[in-house]
């Protein structure tokens, strides 16, 4: 059971990271034309050129391999709740380091 509620909770700061790397990223690009279909590819290819945005989708993907686990291990019930802890990491990540 704790071994459980552990990987959950490290499910949660890697996505809650992934979420801060975004964030990151989108902060230095140039504002979304969303006046045309171009604006939109500009703004993916802009973003892209970021590393912020290959480590926050590297965080994101191990997160969802570890959250893979967690549910393969424990019922919905038990890990749902343990998993809100990722709206907490986000919040205080994005007050000590935004």
């Amino acid at each position: 059971m704790i071994k459980i509620i552990l990987v959950v909770i490290l499910s949660a700061v890697f996505s809650a990271s992934g979420q801060m790397c975004f964030k990151a990223a989108s902060n230095k690009t140039k504002p979304l034309q969303m006046n045309s279909i171009a604006g939109y590819l500009n703004y993916i290819g802009n973003v892209a050129k970021y590393p912020w945005i290959w480590l926050g989708l590297g965080s994101m993907g191990v997160s969802l391999v570890i959250w893979l686990i967690a549910v393969s291990q424990a019922n919905l019930s038990l890990v749902y709740p343990i998993g809100s802890l990722y709206y907490i990491f986000v919040l205080a990540l994005s007050h000590f380091f935004l």
